[in-house]
């Protein structure tokens, strides 16, 4: 089958894979019909997600046809057209049976940290991804839901992340009536995190990017007041001006690890690989609150640590609620807002490619160039005189509870926390995941599966995607003697992960397709898609990220031809003297 598989950071392409087999009874081989490329993709394409292998499969976001089933499937038959969560949970372990899908304990025998995800790295299970003709759906009867008959398509591929991940983010923020919400990061994930502050009776929704077009879309779509940090001094300073000094209730963060807006925490991030993400914008989060605010975290960070400024959050008394978003549980809700009108994931689609092009897709995930207008905010005038900041009333918002109502479709409709199918966050719901099993049957182990000291035992499902092998197999087997806790785990991994590459590289010459570093990195774009044009001018797409792009991206072929002519000269003088 056709498939995009990783060969190193900045590097993709599409080639021939084995198509995947049925491992485990529950199993399902699903034909994909459509696949995202979710933003989280970007930290696995630059390198930044640990144990990420070569030859792995990215796409955590499809929809398909069921082509093949195990023998205990009960629920899905050949044919049916299905959507599939990015998350994979058995639905019975401790933390399924409390609707915490996104974080079971029998699919990920790599972390305890996290559950299982498709095409996200061996650090979530080592389980390839949907940007490929053919995917291994574990626990068939659990995860996938077939497609009704009224919902288009593309609304359905962007339901198995983007938009519940948005929509449970405004959940975190346990948003009131009236609550003032800010939105870091305008991509879909934010976008539909805003609208979704208005479905739950938000006062006022803020939007914080620097792409004109995305802060459009904010203005358009989720009908928020919207910032360029670029074109203020100081991001913070004006959020506290906006709310008459007090902060905002609720703070959702939908940027995560790459995150602009200061080049060092960016470089030692993304560049270094020497934190788990640049925290710039959940930093940014925390100063922008009032105190006993609370913050939403739905941006994807790395395991290792970031400098964060808890001291900031301590001391005002933060409330932060995080999670993976457990996707099939909010379905049920999601459907209804999808068919009724209030959402529609299906107007932030911007790109329609084939699969072979899936390359020039994933460069081009990076935000792109714009004429859009100059963001404006549209915040109401404070009073004059003293803020009321400093007195027991709470500064009004502009519009009432109707006038939003009449302003915005479905404003309030989740006004009641038990209509919101997350909270509570822990909630035991036997019998309602489709699982027919107490503990799953074990899936045959074919060779020495690697697992974290954490888990007690091999989990009972498990990916079976880039076994270990070579040099690089070697360090990822020593890695997997630490706990998740010690950096040494995690910096052995990426490490691990270079090696991979470079034993990839050189294996490739002695193949009939070796890598190609014009062709698979982007390389090629910068002549044929206006690279350069991008990254000055009134047409830059990003201040910060793209002018290193190159240096990242060259420089590593630069740095080894250099090292190979110094070494070929100096044994040449070595042989002659």
């Amino acid at each position: 089958m056709r498939a995009m598989v990783y060969r190193g950071p900045y590097k993709v392409r599409t080639e021939e894979k084995d198509r995947p087999r049925i491992e485990h009874p529950n199993d399902a081989i699903v034909r994909v019909q459509l696949a995202a490329i979710c933003g989280s993709d970007l930290h696995l394409y630059h390198g930044m997600m640990p144990d990420t292998r070569i030859g792995h499969t990215f796409g955590h976001e499809f929809i398909g046809v069921v082509d093949e089933v195990g023998s205990s499937v009960q629920h899905l038959t050949v044919g049916d057209r299905v959507m599939v969560p990015f998350n994979i949970f058995c639905g019975t372990c401790w933390y399924c049976a409390r609707g915490m899908y996104a974080n079971c304990h029998n699919v990920n025998p790599n972390a305890t940290a996290v559950g299982g995800i498709y095409g996200y790295s061996h650090t979530t299970g080592g389980y390839d991804g949907g940007q490929s003709e053919y995917v291994r759906v574990p626990f068939a009867d659990v995860g996938p839901a077939k497609i009704p008959d009224w919902m288009a398509d593309e609304d359905a591929v962007l339901l198995t992340d983007m938009t519940a991940t948005g929509y449970f983010g405004a959940q975190l923020g346990d948003i009131v009536e009236g609550d003032v919400v800010i939105v870091f990061g305008a991509g879909p994930v934010g976008l539909v995190a805003a609208k979704s502050a208005w479905l739950m009776g938000a006062g006022r929704v803020i939007v914080i990017d620097h792409l004109d077009y995305r802060l459009e879309k904010a203005r358009t779509f989720a009908h928020a007041e919207t910032y360029n940090f670029t074109q203020y001094g100081d991001i913070v300073l004006e959020m506290k001006k906006a709310t008459d000094y007090l902060g905002a209730d609720v703070a959702i963060e939908c940027v995560g690890a790459e995150a602009d807006g200061n080049v060092l925490q960016h470089v030692t991030s993304s560049t270094f690989k020497l934190q788990g993400g640049s925290p710039v914008a959940l930093n940014w989060a925390i100063d922008s609150v009032r105190k006993g605010a609370t913050i939403s975290v739905m941006g994807a960070f790395g395991p290792l640590f970031s400098a964060v400024k808890f001291g900031d959050a301590m001391n005002k008394g933060l409330t932060f609620h995080t999670n993976q978003c457990p996707v099939k549980r909010q379905w049920p809700r999601l459907f209804e807002h999808v068919r009724n009108g209030y959402l529609k994931p299906s107007e932030l689609a911007t790109h329609r490619v084939p699969s072979r092009t899936s390359l020039r897709a994933t460069t081009s995930s990076r935000p792109s160039s714009t004429a859009a207008s100059s963001p404006s905010s549209s915040r109401p005038p404070r009073e004059q005189g003293v803020p009321m900041t400093y007195t027991p009333q709470k500064p009004p918002i502009a519009e009432s509870s109707e006038e939003l109502r009449q302003r915005i479709p479905g404003w309030g409709v989740d006004l009641d926390p038990a209509v919101r199918p997350s909270v509570p966050k822990l909630k035991f719901q036997e019998d309602l995941t489709g699982a027919h099993w107490e503990f799953p049957e074990r899936q045959p182990e074919t060779y020495p599966r690697e697992r974290s000291p954490e888990h007690g035992m091999l989990t009972p499902v498990f990916g079976t995607a880039q076994p270990p092998s070579g040099v690089s197999g070697a360090i990822r087997r020593y890695a997997y003697r630490y706990s998740e806790g010690r950096a040494a785990h995690w910096l052995l991994l990426l490490f691990a992960d270079r090696v991979d590459a470079w034993e990839h590289h050189l294996r490739s010459f002695l193949t009939l397709h070796p890598d190609n570093p014009v062709t698979e990195t982007g390389v090629k774009a910068e002549f044929t898609h206006h690279g350069l044009r991008s990254r000055i001018g009134q047409h830059r797409t990003d201040l910060r990220h793209h002018p290193l792009d190159p240096v990242i991206v060259a420089g590593p072929w630069v740095v080894a031809t250099w090292l190979g002519f110094s070494g070929a000269r100096s044994l040449l003088r070595l042989l002659r003297s």
